[in-house]
């Protein structure tokens, strides 16, 4: 059988010299053309396959694309401004221990039982909130430390605050929530305060928390109060970035909280 020739397409009967033109004939250029031909004729080159390995990786960027882009939106919304209060009205926690000055745009919860606990949060945002815990077991803790600073001002006469229930109360739940939250520090010493016209001791703190992929690092001002029946832990707390903003308002709702007789 004859070669293809690829200089003027004819069956030669010769395989090195074509005997229909004459022209020397090229094995390489010969299969060449006929593939050519072939294509030509509507024949087709077979289809290519992706590697597994390819094709699971471009999986693994694309997911991993969206889940940086969503954690990227969660986190521009837990940073939000908080928003500024136009209004204020004042609101009772559950139990009625305490009345609290809240911005009518923002969150308000409250729950708890009567001589058991109490719980009011006011919120706005992920992250942007101030809460108020009281509790029945936070005040025994806070009857041994008043006992033990009652104890210390007899021997030594005026105390410092680290020395006087609130300050040990205060330094007592510092230590608990360093156990809960590794993240979690203190910055500068603590400081002396009143809430609900009671003394308090306070500290500014930072922490951090995850939002998808990345992590959102948070500053606060924790403060305690022991208060007999109750005993109280306070927490203002907002994105870093925000904290200018948040605590102006963070200060109002601390400083314009009062008690309220429990009748709940």
């Amino acid at each position: 059988m004859g070669r293809l020739c690829q200089h003027c397409g004819m069956d030669s009967e010769t395989e090195d010299v074509c005997s229909r033109c004459g022209k020397a004939l090229d094995a390489e250029d010969a299969e060449g053309t006929a593939s050519s031909a072939k294509q030509a004729d509507g024949g087709s080159s077979p289809r290519q396959v992706l590697p597994p390995w390819v094709v699971y990786a471009g999986f693994v960027l694309l997911l991993g694309g969206v889940v940086v882009v969503g954690s990227l939106v969660l986190v521009a919304e837990a940073q939000a401004p908080p928003p500024q209060p136009t209004a204020w009205q004042r609101r009772p926690s559950e139990t009625r221990e305490l009345i609290v000055q809240v911005p009518t745009s923002w969150q308000f919860f409250t729950c708890g039982s009567a001589g058991s606990f109490e719980r009011v949060v006011i919120k706005t945002g992920k992250f942007t909130a101030v809460t108020i815990d009281g509790s029945q077991v936070m005040g025994t803790m806070g009857d041994v430390s008043s006992a033990a600073a009652r104890a210390g001002a007899e021997a030594l006469g005026d105390l410092p605050l680290k020395k006087r229930a609130e300050g040990r109360l205060h330094e007592t739940l510092c230590a608990v929530e360093k156990e809960k939250d590794p993240h979690y520090q203190e910055a500068g010493e603590m400081r002396a305060c009143t809430f609900a016209g009671m003394p308090a001791a306070y500290s500014e703190y930072t922490t951090t928390r995850r939002v998808g992929a990345f992590t959102v690092k948070l500053k606060g001002r924790r403060l305690t109060c022991p208060a007999g029946d109750y005993s109280y832990d306070v927490r203002a707390v907002c994105p870093e970035k925000q904290w200018d903003e948040f605590e102006p308002i963070a200060t109002r709702i601390l400083a314009g909280v009062t008690r309220g007789g429990g009748d709940g």
